[in-house]
């Protein structure tokens, strides 16, 4: 008993550093699968006869701080779906 528990004792600093290692594996996984994005929106012009509104913008991907000026709103999905494909 005495000799299983050394082993253990002596064990337990690297079987951390095993369970240590492999949780930043999995984290790291995992946020590779993670993409933020910015959209910022704004009136770019107000036709006044009709009240109709032009809205520009851009969107921004957070982590490789690419971005794209946006005239249409299928443009963010346009965006965006090259980066869930990766």
């Amino acid at each position: 008993m005495k000799l299983f528990r050394e082993l253990a004792i002596q064990l337990k600093p690297l079987l951390l550093r095993c369970a240590r290692n492999r949780a930043r594996e999995i984290v790291g996984d995992v946020e590779e699968q993670i993409h933020s994005f910015v959209i910022k929106f704004w009136v770019e012009e107000i036709q006044e006869e009709t009240g109709h509104v032009v809205w520009r913008g851009h969107i921004t991907h957070v982590s490789s701080n690419e971005q794209s000026y946006i005239k249409e709103l299928d443009r963010i999905r346009v965006f965006i779906a090259p980066f869930l494909k990766k």
